[in-house]
């Protein structure tokens, strides 16, 4: 057996046999390791043959793994035990056709095995997802054209039931999701019928009754919990307790009622007193408090009575929407039915095919059913909290009397249910193993974690147990257990809690910062401070080590969270190298946008936009210069198909250059036209690759690995659309094309800087399975996305299909009871998977958590009850509330600050990171060693590198808001894109100039307004025309200028300064002064006779007596509506430059700057 030391509970799990085995094994509790030493003990101890053990997990990745931990211990096993030499050899030599794989992949094996019995041919091929994706917008768009041809009044009711009968996307987008969602029913048409004929069941009626009265009654009993608890907080105040002695006499009557009818009747005549008012001396935390839960409860009871469903109500609300559910129903199963028979027809299947043809072949077919069962003695389920109803049936029909079941997982890890998964299969399985009286089944715990120190199980158990409270209770039977005697206790490291502190909005602005930049600055000077001075304890080496980038994990919930997107910048400013992975932008990368521009050509080199979008991308290297002189040259001779202008011009053309680039670029195109006909599709896009030298050419671009990864996913595209059996480059093309159109994207990683020793970013989901030293939880307050308890619809396998009530006359929409309780019951679901999700992050770290969240608004520390649980809207609600209650015990092990965001540490000192020379690796050759710390040494000077003597105004305006980021939302993108925004040249214009860009615009602006007489009565317009005459612009020039606006200026100056007795003392006045190069650079070296000379230009400089005006006009392209403001605040470092050398040179005080924004 196996060298590690198993608990008594862990040996159970392995040696356990005859009968079914639950494992709930907490996390870090070594399930995988158990499952191994299962099946090594069932193949040695029990001489059982590895191919009559099935095992499934739910990745491919966890199955292959798994396979390869089996393989090193059977090899073990094979020296250790000599008398099993031949038997274990044998086995190891099986273990690569082994049932070790997913639940899919051995459903595929075993349909083709019996392939008589289903559908499709012994080669049926796997539908790629987003082929399938396309393909059933295709066959909706077709079976809905039927519906509408046929005009029924049952399928126009259904669609102004959603639509009004015009656009049917919300229509489209509910037939799609009810058929998506009741795959994962083991009986799909079983569940529509049932939905569709749910109505007029009159037992179903009747539970839908007393299911509302079970809740009203559950109701009722939280808001008497609620007045309990406020009456326990108001000892002392008799006129506020009585009160609370009213409501809660009314509550109690009404939970002895029986009956929908008592109860409604008794709610519509409650009287709900006004709170007595405490006078300001008397009052405490506590009856402040009292009377916020007071006046919820109120709230909560208005709200009850006022949406309260009589007996009648319900039964009517059924029928009424009777017909558009039944129409509906009819559409899905439509749908289904043109779905299936396509993919028939193609010999193809999806994932959720597989689970439903082995469903209904061993279902249908009993003999098949037990000729597997009996080739199989054991079953071991990996992660079975995330099985769904349809996988949970396959193992039910393929358990008999000659095998068993056993199944691992952790149902507080159950984090999937978006994929469908249903926790309560594990949940309900466990009640009735624990409740059964049988012998056939059986519950082993694991709760000894042998990944963390006893800090971070205490913290986790400390939280956990104050919200775990709907349907999993945190009780001594499910908290972790410390299990890594590896650990030193005295060297624990405190759970760290950062709470920001409340701050205005507008105190940010005072500031010239954002809340969040302000939280991400100091999450990541937290970071550098433990990379530079914090140590943690290495189990390898026994002893403290200092930490280095890859013992943190940064874990949130959201990869598109804007705090998240802050805090990736910020790394990559101070230098913490950091790996992360996108979610989407596949198609908005631009190695894959020129690569889409070429396929495209190739296919119809006719089409001018994707022409033009190859030759100015790398590919075919055409600067826009030349395009242009392509076109003037061309004149005349041009037409509308831009492919044609260049045949002309490779004959007649007079650039050499041009004519040559352009030629070398048709035979190159006109080879790969003749190669695509006879190369497999992803051997032509290789092929590409090669012969443009691209994929070699993107390495050496910024995340040159990253893009070259992005091409290989093209490469791997057109391979799957190989084995789908469409080898066509067009069909690839449209398939790219409606991809698109659809918005199916893919991820695209993304790494900083390619090290193995980084920061890992990810969401928790990712995270699930992994460990790290240390964790840091962010953007804890960002809300949850429950979900939408107004959707269209509502669905559940027990419940049916619920909808709002539609009235077409008047226009309205009603929820009815039915749509209610499931709406409820999801929404409870949802916020349970939450904290599962909180509770998966927890359990990431080795030795420390950080947790960075908004400080708590009260100091209520008094327990939750499940009602105020089912509340929670984020991560932060949830800790908050645990901190609060936690005892003095845990807290006094925890560390907390309070960071006031206004006085955040300023990024600007945060140093950049230099990776410790602790953090290299040991070479055991000492010459080696020594290079690679040389390699390591910093320039002693690295400071001054980019010290220049001589610096405008601009530049130093620029490095002092370089880091600004809240800037980046007022302007305009003016970023070219290639293909769909591609900046075309004109060509149905006689003469083609470049379109003017924004800073030419601007400097023609400030030429107007410098050329302009001031003093006298002309118009800009005059102006304008005066300088045209001079040739100091061009008449196109001319034409672009914003004649009005910059009228209204020079009115608005002339109105609130010269007006008054200002006077002009010059226009474009440039200057040079010496400034402190201290308050530019951090550095220490400086003195403060060390100068830099400052250059400028003022556009407008105007005083009356010693009072100096600057005026800065600026032409900025911004969308704010307090435009100037903003440019002042943009330009402030700008402006005081400008103010301190009219100080200087005029020796004045009363010296201040003015910005007008003249936009265009």
């Amino acid at each position: 057996m196996s060298k590690v030391k198993f608990t008594e509970n862990q040996l159970a799990a392995i040696t356990t046999r005859n009968h079914e085995v639950l494992v709930s094994a907490a996390a870090g509790a070594g399930k995988t390791a158990v499952l191994v030493e299962r099946i090594i003990s069932i193949i040695l101890d029990d001489q059982i043959a590895i191919n009559e053990v099935v095992v499934l997990t739910f990745t491919n990745a966890a199955a292959k793994q798994m396979r390869e931990r089996l393989r090193k211990r059977l090899q073990e096993q094979a020296l250790l035990v000599p008398e099993l030499y031949d038997y274990i050899s044998t086995q190891i030599l099986l273990l690569p056709a082994a049932n070790i794989s997913t639940f899919h992949a051995y459903c595929i094996q075993i349909l083709r095995n019996f392939y008589e019995f289903m559908p499709l041919s012994p080669a049926f091929k796997i539908a790629e997802e987003n082929e399938m994706n396309l393909l059933k917008e295709a066959i909706l768009t077709d079976v809905l054209e039927v519906f509408f041809e046929q005009n029924s009044s049952a399928f126009i009711a259904l669609a102004d039931s959603f639509v009004g009968g015009i656009q049917i996307d919300e229509l489209r987008a509910i037939i799609l999701t009810i058929y998506e969602k009741s795959r994962a029913f083991s009986n799909p048409q079983k569940w529509r019928e049932l939905a569709q004929n749910w109505m007029e069941d009159p037992e179903k009626i009747k539970e839908l009754e007393h299911k509302y009265l079970l809740f009203l009654q559950e109701e009722i009993g939280s808001q008497i919990e609620n007045i309990l608890a406020c009456e326990r907080l108001l000892d002392g105040y008799p006129k506020n307790k009585e009160v609370l002695q009213t409501v809660l006499e009314q509550l109690e009557k009404i939970t002895y009622k029986q009956t929908i009818a008592d109860i409604y009747q008794l709610q519509s005549i409650m009287v709900l007193p006004n709170w007595p008012a405490i006078k300001k001396a008397d009052k405490t935390d506590k009856t402040e408090q009292g009377h916020k839960i007071f006046n919820d409860v109120k709230d909560t009871l208005k709200k009850l009575t006022a949406s309260m469903y009589t007996q009648e109500m319900i039964g009517n609300q059924q029928k009424l929407n009777e017909p558009i559910v039944k129409m509906l129903m009819v559409c899905v199963h439509a749908f289904e039915t043109a779905f299936t028979k396509e993919k028939q027809r193609r010999d193809c299947a999806d994932f959720s095919d597989l689970e439903h043809y082995m469903i209904i072949m061993l279902t249908d077919h009993p003999d098949v059913c037990a000729e597997i069962a009996n080739g199989i003695t054991e079953i071991l389920v990996d992660e079975y909290q995330d099985t769904n109803g349809v996988q949970d049936t396959i193992l039910k029909l393929l358990k008999n009397d000659a095998n068993r079941i056993f199944m691992v997982g952790d149902i507080k890890q159950s984090i999937y249910r978006f994929r469908l998964a249903d926790p309560t299969i594990f949940m309900d399985k466990q009640d009735f193993f624990v409740q059964s009286i049988q012998s056939g089944q059986e519950v082993i715990m694991l709760n000894k974690n042998f990944r963390s120190s006893n800090m971070v199980l205490e913290s986790i158990n400390a939280i956990c147990s104050e919200i775990f409270l709907l349907d999993i209770l945190y009780t001594a039977e499910n908290q972790l257990y410390f299990g890594n005697e590896g650990y030193l206790e005295e060297e624990d490291i405190p759970t760290s809690w950062h709470f920001f502190e409340k701050t205005k909005k507008a105190e940010f602005k005072e500031i010239g910062t954002t809340e969040i930049d302000q939280k991400a600055i100091h999450i990541v000077a937290t970071l550098q401070n433990q990379l530079q001075k914090g140590e943690i304890y290495d189990l390898k080496m026994q002893k403290m080590r200092a930490i280095i980038p890859s013992d943190i994990a940064i874990l949130f919930r959201n990869k598109t969270s804007k705090l998240v997107q802050i805090v990736e910048k910020k790394l990559e400013e101070v230098g913490i190298p950091y790996t992360t992975a996108a979610d989407k932008g596949y198609f908005d990368a631009v190695e894959v946008n020129n690569m889409l521009a070429l396929l495209s050509v190739l296919i119809n080199p006719q089409q001018s936009i994707n022409l033009l979008a190859y030759m100015r991308s790398q590919l075919g290297s055409f600067t826009d210069e030349q395009i242009y002189q392509i076109r003037y040259e061309i004149g005349s001779e041009a037409t509308s198909i831009f492919n044609q202008s260049l045949i002309w011009y490779e004959q007649f053309g007079k650039s050499e250059m041009i004519c040559t680039k352009i030629r070398v670029m048709r035979e190159q195109l006109l080879d790969f036209e003749q190669k695509s006909k006879v190369l497999k599709l992803s051997k032509f896009i290789h092929y590409l690759y090669e012969k443009t030298a691209y994929y070699a050419m993107v390495a050496a671009l910024p995340d040159g690995l990253i893009r070259q990864a992005n091409l290989d996913v093209l490469a791997e595209l057109a391979k799957s659309r190989e084995q789908s059996g469409t080898n066509s480059l067009y069909g690839f093309s449209k398939y790219l094309e409606k991809l698109q159109e659809y918005k199916r994207d893919f991820a695209i990683g993304k790494q900083n800087i390619t090290s193995k020793n980084s920061i890992e970013m990810m969401t928790i989901h990712r995270s699930k399975g992994l460990e790290f030293p240390i964790v840091y939880l962010i953007d804890l307050d960002k809300k949850f996305n429950i979900q939408d308890g107004n959707a269209p619809f509502q669905m559940a396998e027990l419940d049916g299909l619920a909808l709002r009530y539609t009235d077409i006359k008047q226009k309205t929409r009603v929820k009815t009871w039915q749509y209610d309780l499931i709406a409820r019951k999801h929404a409870e679901g949802d916020i349970a998977e939450q904290l599962r999700i909180l509770y998966v992050g927890l359990t990431r770290p080795m030795q420390q958590i950080q947790l960075f969240l908004d400080e708590p608004t009260d100091e209520n520390s008094s327990a939750w009850s499940a009602n105020q649980v089912k509340k929670l809207r984020s991560f932060g609600d949830a800790l908050r509330q645990a901190y609060s209650c936690s005892n003095h015990a845990i807290k006094s092990k925890w560390v907390h600050e309070f960071i006031d965001l206004k006085t955040c540490v300023d990024f600007e000192s945060i140093t950049e990171f230099i990776l410790p020379s602790a953090s290299l690796e040991t070479f055991e050759t000492r010459d080696i060693s020594e290079n690679i710390i040389a390699l390591n040494k910093r320039y002693r000077y690295e400071q001054l590198q980019h010290f220049e003597q001589k610096q405008t105004v601009t530049e130093i305006k620029r490095k002092a808001d370089a880091d600004r980021a809240d800037q980046e939302s007022y302007f305009i993108d003016a970023t070219p894109k290639l293909l769909s925004e591609i900046a075309r040249p004109n060509f149905s214009r006689e003469d083609v100039i470049p379109k003017i860009s924004a800073a030419k615009r601007g400097t023609l602006i400030h030429l107007v307004l410098q050329h302009h007489k001031w003093n006298s009565c002309n118009s800009i317009k005059q102006t304008v025309i005066e300088i045209l005459q001079k040739n100091i612009i061009s008449e196109q020039e001319a034409k672009v200028l914003p004649i009005l606006k910059i009228t209204q200026t020079v009115e608005r100056i002339k109105r609130e300064y010269l007006d008054k007795g200002y006077t002009i003392i010059g226009l474009e006045l440039p200057f040079s002064y010496g400034y402190d190069a201290r308050n530019l650079y951090n550095y220490d070296g400086f003195d403060q006779n060390q100068k830099l000379l400052i250059q400028g230009k003022i556009d407008m400089l105007i005083r009356k007596d010693t009072a100096f005006i600057i005026i800065d006009f600026k032409t900025d392209a911004i969308k704010n509506p307090d435009i100037e403001a903003f440019l002042e605040k943009k330009y402030e470092k700008q402006l005081e430059l400008y103010c301190e050398a009219i100080r200087s040179y005029y020796m004045v005080e009363n010296v201040k700057a003015k910005i007008y924004a003249i936009s265009h």
